[in-house]
């Protein structure tokens, strides 16, 4: 194919139908992380990838300077996601990564950042339309374990969906996607395992920096987190993407 075909081929990632949907899944995403993860609950959910490091981060830097603007862990974490995200963008997914996957992931990243930030706002501020805390259902310091389990098979199974498909469909929601990414392409691995590994791997520092800074060390957060939304969020990716991917895509990998 001449340069020009590919040129016009590439230009065929940016329609209506395929900004429709990245539009929805990164709304979708942003509102299950604002409702089900950030609220003001009794028991944390650890979040993963970027946004979760920069989660621990703002949790530290909350407790050690005693901030009480109850907006500052998810514009902290949100901010933090979009800055790393735009390193990650400019360092390996524009010069190593495929132009598709490059754009329309910087188009998400910048999704996902809009509607963090504004539904941390409109939801964990203002509680519009009574979604804080799990629909004012989980009040304030109150909600229990059981709770948190429904909440976090809602964050991993949705999650899971939305990472799998953008991934699928060629695209991703940036942070770890990008690394995932370029190990897949350049090393054959397994994109849901490699999300899986640093997911683990990011837990285990977001848990050490809220520890050592806070010195919470909260255990039904970590059982619910490491032996509930990692594992279910890598199957509902996995599954996304063995659901949406092209076959002739997926047995090259195999």
């Amino acid at each position: 194919m001449s340069n020009s075909g590919r040129r016009l081929e590439e230009t065929k990632i940016i329609n209506i139908k395929n900004f429709t949907l990245f539009l929805t899944l990164s709304f979708i995403y942003s509102l299950v992380d604002v409702v089900f993860s950030s609220g003001d609950y009794d028991i944390n959910l650890y979040a993963t990838g970027v946004h979760g490091i920069g989660d621990a981060i703002a949790k530290v830097l909350k407790s050690i300077f005693n901030i009480e603007n109850p907006l500052f862990i998810g514009f902290f974490a949100a901010s933090f996601y979009g800055i790393v995200n735009g390193i990650l963008l400019i360092l390996i997914s524009f010069p190593k990564l495929d132009r598709k996957f490059s754009i329309t992931t910087l188009l998400n990243s910048i999704f996902i950042l809009f509607f963090i930030l504004t539904l941390t706002y409109l939801i964990n501020d203002l509680n519009c339309l009574k979604l804080k805390n799990f629909f004012n259902v989980s009040p304030s310091k109150g909600g229990g374990f059981g709770l948190s389990l429904v909440r976090v098979m809602i964050v991993a199974t949705i999650g899971g969906l939305t990472y799998g498909t953008l991934i699928g469909k060629g695209s991703s929601s940036g942070g770890i996607d990008i690394i995932s990414k370029y190990l897949n392409i350049y090393k054959k691995k397994d994109i849901s395992a490699i999300t899986c590994i640093l997911n683990y791997l990011i837990a285990i520092i977001s848990t050490l920096l809220i520890y050592f800074g806070t010195k919470e060390f909260q255990w039904e957060s970590i059982i619910l987190t490491n032996l509930v939304k990692i594992p279910l969020n890598t199957f509902f990716i996995y599954l996304a993407i063995k659901k949406t991917k092209p076959k002739k895509e997926i047995k090259n990998q195999i």
